[in-house]
């Protein structure tokens, strides 16, 4: 192996030992609500959107970050209503008696 060819090997080795890696994560920034409790037969709102039912298995369900009121029906009554402020990445937790 010639000097330049050892030269050209050294520089490649050093300029790749001095090279950053960059790895970059996103938090995920979705907001939820989540409904703990008597679930069956209920429905919900959020703010003064349509009611939607609750399921019987996942309840939890995504909406925008900020201030919401949230309310929830059974029977065409309403048995819950709550102001909550979500954050980006959090899950509000709302029980339902």
């Amino acid at each position: 192996m010639g000097a330049r060819s050892l030269i050209a090997t050294f520089i490649i080795l050093l300029a790749s030992a001095c090279s950053m890696s960059q790895e970059s994560r996103q938090l995920a920034d979705e907001s939820a609500v989540t409904f703990l409790g008597a679930t069956s037969g209920a429905s919900f709102q959020v703010d003064d959107s349509e009611l939607m039912p609750l399921g019987q298995g996942d309840t939890r369900y995504v909406i925008d970050s900020g201030p919401h009121v949230i309310r929830v029906y059974q029977d065409g009554l309403l048995v819950v209503q709550e102001k909550i402020y979500a954050s980006p990445g959090q899950t509000v937790e709302v029980r339902i008696r």
